[in-house]
């Protein structure tokens, strides 16, 4: 989506955060400003002043595990952008029902970002006992979850990070082709593309890897996007 006007974006930023019907959101810089994700399907956004440049449905997320961690970035992303890739799409999965009442989201939320947060500190937030805290994410909220192992060689805070959508007819073996990569992929499907959030060392080698990629044939288009922030 976009900011309706270029002033306070950092503000627009917040509010969105703020906003209890909204699940996650990236602060971008590019041709969108946000990418926004709500399990609301009533989700109202005129009070904060953007415009949807694009609505689709969000299907569970992949995290590659990384297989080039002996090499540099660059030869990593050499080997990447010179792949073969087989042809064939990622599979579109998507949650049915969740047998959650709001204890169970409170939880979720409190636990999202760091499966190792203290029980009691998410009792602090959610209003109940660190032992009932403890019954619901083992018994109801874990069994429902994706768990992601990340992997960054010289830390998360060391490398950049691009927010990159991708239309192709070869995801499968795109995605496949990532874990040549030192760090982690975060994959995430929608309904015509993916979308690649990609950790490097320098955008120029980035942008040769998929134009190598485009070239051959095994992507359509890709739009390029820089994340500045993330709630």
């Amino acid at each position: 989506m976009k900011a309706k006007s270029r002033d306070n974006l950092s503000v627009t930023f917040q509010t969105l955060s703020a906003d209890t019907n909204i699940s996650r959101v990236l602060f971008l810089s590019g041709i969108y400003d946000f990418f926004v994700t709500s399990r609301h399907t009533n989700l109202d956004l005129r009070k904060h002043n953007v415009s949807i440049c694009k609505k689709t449905w969000l299907y569970t997320p992949h995290y590659t595990i990384p297989h080039g961690w002996k090499n540099t970035m660059r030869e990593a992303l050499m080997l990447f952008g010179s792949s073969t890739l087989e042809k064939g799409n990622l599979e579109r999965e998507l949650e049915d029902f969740l047998p959650w009442d709001d204890i169970h989201w409170n939880i979720f939320y409190s636990m999202k970002d760091d499966v190792r947060t203290e029980f009691k500190t998410v009792a602090g937030k959610t209003g109940v006992t660190s032992s009932t805290v403890k019954r619901h994410f083992y018994q109801t909220v874990l069994p429902y979850c994706n768990t992601s192992h990340y992997f960054f060689p010289k830390g998360y805070e060391y490398y950049n990070q691009s927010f990159i959508i991708v239309k192709s007819d070869f995801e499968k073996g795109l995605v496949d082709s990532l874990r040549k990569l030192p760090c982690t992929t975060y994959v995430y499907p929608l309904e015509e593309e993916i979308v690649l959030s990609i950790f490097h060392e320098g955008i120029n080698d980035l942008m040769k890897a998929f134009q190598k990629m485009e070239e051959a044939g095994y992507i359509r288009s890709h739009l390029l996007l820089v994340p500045l922030a993330h709630w």
